[in-house]
């Protein structure tokens, strides 16, 4: 990607982007669910509204005076928080509906919204001074050409805030996101080191909170992975006793292939000829007698004992675990909710301060 020519972008060709790339921009486009505004119904709703919320509030410390670019805004909520600090706001997002949504919010035509082809930005080499982009990155198939674009709209000096959910509480090792929209979730390493790639300047936060909200926040994320362990388990036992099934009828056929062939039945008699001609009528019976063979009657054969088949385990689904009682949400701000940069793998959310050479 050219991050030096004075042109505007998108620097990438859709017909250069491949199918995996292509396919997660549609996915977003079309079917990731807007952010609305209606009141939360459970105290989790309010906790994730509120985490939403407070990277924008973070943000607002940045923008002062500045001129801002939100790369997926989606309907706006938190971009219009900064009308009130920086100098001029700008929100792009790949979905028109978000965009329309955005731009019919009261206070939306302070903001230049956009919709944007999620293969570039619209916009010439350093635009703009400040550049936010929340919950995106894990989204994004190829994220170097995304980070890269954020760096070239970008002055000197300027700086990118970037928030993505954190890996380490949320998947065991080795597990795909379970959050159908996540190409790759990351831990704070992981995190510092893909921006690093683009940034010489990076500083990565995680978010935690007064003990009711953290908790919350944690207990949900664990009954999503909890969810997905057990279902893994069950895919993998069911697939481990299909593969031993599988093994045993082979091996019962080779021990059958390689028994000897039996040898031929000898011609019956000519007393067992008779037997068989006169069949059960009488004479057939005094025939029997006196040939001495008169066959016994088979016992019947008791029926074998079967037992009742385990009934195949229902499939585990995911859950969002909210088993907190009713409160009243009022009593829950953005102010309860920190950033730090100690303990990060036990963080929240993690959140990234990216600054361009001066």
């Amino acid at each position: 990607m050219d991050t030096t020519a004075d042109s505007v972008g998108p620097h990438r060709d859709s017909a250069a982007a491949s199918s995996d790339v292509l396919e997660a921009i549609r996915l977003q486009a079309e079917e990731h669910p807007l952010i609305d505004d209606k009141a939360p119904e459970t105290l989790s709703e309010k906790c994730l509204h509120l985490m939403h919320l407070k990277a924008y509030d973070e943000a607002g410390k940045h923008a002062q005076g500045r001129d801002v670019l939100d790369v997926g805004c989606n309907t706006g909520y938190g971009t219009l928080r900064l009308v009130a600090m920086a100098r001029s706001v700008t929100g792009v997002d790949v979905s028109p509906a978000a965009v329309e949504a955005a731009r019919t919010r009261p206070g939306g035509e302070a903001v230049d919204f956009r919709t944007i082809d999620g293969l570039g930005l619209p916009f010439p080499d350093n635009s703009f001074d400040l550049v936010t982009s929340f919950q995106v990155v894990e989204h994004v198939t190829d994220p170097l050409p995304y980070l890269n674009e954020i760096k070239r709209v970008l002055r000197p000096g300027g700086q990118a805030l970037i928030t993505t959910p954190n890996a380490a509480i949320r998947l065991d090792p080795g597990m795909t996101p379970w959050n159908r929209f996540h190409v790759r979730e990351y831990r704070a390493a992981e995190l510092e080191v893909e921006l690093a790639k683009v940034f010489a300047d990076v500083e990565v936060l995680g978010m935690f909170g007064v003990p009711t909200l953290y908790d919350l926040e944690i207990e949900r994320v664990d009954a999503n992975r909890r969810g997905v362990r057990k279902r893994l388990e069950a895919v993998a036992a069911r697939e481990a006793a299909q593969a031993a099934a599988a093994e045993a009828k082979a091996a019962a056929s080779a021990a059958k292939a390689a028994l000897p062939t039996p040898a031929a039945k000898p011609a019956p008699s000519f007393t067992a000829r008779v037997r068989r001609r006169l069949g059960r009528t009488p004479a057939g019976a005094w025939v029997r007698q006196a040939l001495g063979s008169t066959p016994s009657k088979p016992a019947t054969p008791a029926p074998a004992a079967t037992a009742n088949p385990s009934p195949t385990p229902a499939e585990p689904t995911v859950v969002a675990a909210d088993t907190a009682p009713a409160v009243d949400f009022r009593l829950y701000t953005v102010e309860d909710l920190f950033y730090s940069g100690r303990d990060l793998d036990a963080s929240m959310d993690l959140m990234a301060l990216c600054t361009v050479e001066s």
